[in-house]
């Protein structure tokens, strides 16, 4: 995900002000090299480890999270951040999620939606609020909350600032941050217009942010 897209922002955000408790299962998350600015919040949980495949990433478990090398039932929290749609098959994903958690247990998945294609190493779906709904409810949870994450013009901005990115690649490096430092200070205008009622579509949004929980 571009560093310095709208969609980060907002996913700093929604993480910063989503309470975590308990023990938490973080698939995907890197303990090195993390993007955005959330941080985990250790001082308010029991445990943070991070599940990743990535060496590179220094997780506290070293494994895909299609077989995990954990024990049934021993999470409290378990978070998906961008992580579903570089997956071949988030439902066997979801289901080994559900089967490391505890009774009750929450997920929490962060997923994009109007996003651009973009690799982690691959890039593989994107899911509707109703699709995510029931690909949640096959894989044994109930959907407690699903909200979206900024509108049109939250939208608007990060395709453009993608192409923006790519069209001035093969440019000169010092044109390039010129051209992208303007375009940065146009960011507060663009953020006043996504809080305005003509950029709240429910259909237009750049992803989801859901919570559940597994099912009895």
């Amino acid at each position: 995900m571009e560093k310095r897209s709208f969609r980060r922002k907002l996913l700093d955000t929604i993480l910063s002000q989503t309470t975590f408790t308990g023990s938490v299962l973080d698939v995907g998350g890197k303990k090195s090299g993390q993007r955005g600015h959330f941080r985990a919040p250790y001082e308010q949980v029991k445990s943070w480890k991070y599940l990743n495949i990535s060496k590179e990433s220094k997780p506290d478990i070293l494994a895909s999270v299609y077989k995990m090398p954990v024990e049934d039932s021993i999470f409290d929290c378990v978070l998906l951040s961008e992580v579903l749609e570089h997956l071949e098959d988030p439902k066997a994903a979801l289901k080994e999620c559900n089967r490391v958690l505890k009774h009750q247990g929450s997920i929490k998945v962060a997923i994009p939606f109007l996003f651009p294609v973009h690799g982690d190493p691959d890039d593989y779906q994107r899911f509707t609020k109703s699709g995510l709904t029931k690909l949640l409810e096959k894989s044994g949870f109930t959907i407690d909350t699903i909200e979206t994450m900024g509108g049109l013009f939250a939208v608007v901005h990060d395709l453009f600032l993608f192409s923006l990115n790519k069209i001035l690649k093969q440019r000169h490096p010092i044109v390039r941050r010129a051209i992208l430092r303007i375009f940065r200070f146009t960011r507060p205008a663009w953020e006043i217009l996504d809080n305005t009622r003509m950029s709240r579509f429910p259909m237009v949004t750049t992803g989801y942010f859901l919570t559940a929980r597994k099912q009895s």
